[in-house]
């Protein structure tokens, strides 16, 4: 059975990187759950995706608990580029760790 949208799980997702990218491509989809633990990428995802559960810490999501999809997403690692990482960039962050 064909669908009409994509059924996407998006994990590591910050503020949806994924799922902006899709639309903003004009690729019919619907987000079905996503795993996050930053609590400020959480409040941001959920701004932009009212009423998607949270599956929270993906080391810890047993497989069938998880709604049925189609595409599953993770977002790159971008602590080295944030605040976090001190906007030094990943070349940089072997110093960051060092000092």
């Amino acid at each position: 059975m064909a669908r009409d949208k994509i059924r996407l799980f998006d994990a590591f997702t910050g503020y949806g990187g994924a799922s902006w990218g899709m639309k903003k491509a004009g690729i019919p989809f619907e987000v079905v759950g996503y795993s996050e633990i930053d609590k400020f990428a959480i409040g941001l995802y959920e701004l932009n995706h009212k009423g998607i559960k949270n599956f929270g810490d993906i080391t810890k999501i047993k497989p069938e608990e998880l709604p049925d999809f189609d595409f599953f997403t993770g977002g790159f690692p971008c602590q080295t580029f944030s605040s976090i990482g001190h906007g030094k960039g990943e070349l940089n962050m072997a110093k960051t760790t060092e000092d």
